[in-house]
């Protein structure tokens, strides 16, 4: 997206053009003083837009951490068993690594999480 770069004096003096370019082409504004980005404009129907696709990205965040703390709480759970299930598989010629044993459980949370996601949509 290109942008219209204008000296903040063009606020005061140019006014319905710079509303122009936010509200009819729907583009921001930048407006500099003394040569420098000085701040922003755009129409309050972008900055909703850009609210709420920030708003859903935290939330996905949010559930992406809680997931991760799921799956660290999965792992530390499982790992001991895993220890124990080895060994003993160990003494009837089978034998599982740990990595693949807490990958399996990842997969297995994951997907009943985009099962739940999806289900919720």
């Amino acid at each position: 997206m290109l942008y219209d770069i204008l000296p903040v004096s063009d606020l005061r003096n140019k006014f319905p053009e710079i509303s122009n370019i936010c509200l009819e082409k729907n583009k921001p504004v930048i407006l500099t003083k003394n040569g420098k980005g000085s701040m922003v404009l755009l129409s309050i129907s972008e900055f909703d837009k850009q609210q709420k696709e920030l708003d859903k990205l935290r939330a996905e965040v949010s559930r992406l951490v809680n997931v991760e703390k799921r799956l660290n709480a999965v792992e530390e759970i499982y790992g001991s068993l895993l220890e124990s299930e080895i060994s003993e598989n160990e003494n009837n010629g089978v034998t599982i690594k740990h990595e693949d044993f807490i990958k399996q459980m990842k997969e297995r949370l994951l997907n009943a999480e985009n099962n739940n996601l999806q289900s919720s949509l």
